[in-house]
């Protein structure tokens, strides 16, 4: 424990210098993290909460923009996490060659960066949603901390995977990608899995982000029974044991990484 506390203080500054690269020249800074997730939300809005308005059911909520809002932060926050943690690694290769340090703080500092600016938009986005008139269960919220911190878990095990290999195999990042996207609509962001088919539901579940996003709805929305808030054991065993994985792979490739960057 000792060993890892030294390098807080290394965390912490390359986490602080994520951030600032993130809006390095933006003169709006901040403001872009949440432009772009909002235009993505009023256009799903609109589509599927307007023109298919009644073929989506099963909500929870009788608005549509908090159904989507709900499913898709969590989703940016895991999905970006990834994406940034997987080149954390590669894109420092002079850190890397100059200092001895853990190279897990490299990507801790990308999913960490990531994930507090999608925080900032989530918790922007609940406050617009609650001043024009959408209620939450504020007794969900220390849930939502452990949700979401599970989940980063679970970004920073795949993260830390990804990134050993982008060191020996670039074309990670670009086969990572597409990948997400393909993960993001096998994720219940758009619809409530109460649309699918029974046959479909299971194989979906076999996806952890399912739990994670619809523990989120459940832990906010009003409607949403309490038992359901926390995702499954098995989900929690899941992303666990993909950390650990994770960093095991990490561990074992970081001798070999000097040669290769």
């Amino acid at each position: 424990m000792n060993a890892w506390r030294q390098y807080l203080p290394l965390y912490w500054r390359l986490t602080g210098r994520e951030w600032q690269q993130r809006f390095a020249g933006s003169t709006l800074g901040l403001l872009w993290t949440l432009a772009g997730p909002l235009i993505q939300l009023a256009i799903f809005s609109f589509v599927f909460g307007q023109i298919f308005k009644g073929r989506v059911d099963g909500l929870g909520t009788d608005n549509y923009a908090t159904f989507v809002a709900l499913g898709l932060w969590p989703w940016l926050m895991f999905s970006e996490g990834v994406l940034r943690g997987t080149t954390a690694v590669s894109s420092n290769g002079n850190l890397v060659k100059k200092a001895a340090f853990p190279h897990v703080v490299l990507v801790a500092a990308a999913v960490s960066a990531a994930f507090l600016a999608h925080l900032a938009g989530f918790a922007a986005v609940l406050v617009v949603l609650a001043a024009l008139g959408q209620s939450f269960k504020l007794s969900g919220l220390p849930a939502l901390v452990l949700i979401l911190g599970l989940m980063f878990l679970l970004a920073l095990g795949l993260a830390m995977a990804f990134a050993a290999l982008q060191v020996f195999v670039r074309d990670t990042e670009h086969a990572l990608a597409p990948a997400l996207t393909m993960l993001q609509y096998l994720t219940p962001v758009l619809y409530p899995l109460t649309v699918l088919p029974e046959a479909y539901r299971g194989w979906l579940e076999w996806n952890p982000m399912v739990g994670y996003v619809t523990s989120v709805r459940a832990a906010l929305i009003p409607a949403a029974p309490d038992i359901a808030i926390l995702p499954s054991p098995a989900v929690v065993a899941a992303s666990v044991v993909t950390f650990i994985v994770g960093l095991l792979l990490l561990r074992r490739l970081s001798p070999y990484f000097e040669d290769h960057l």
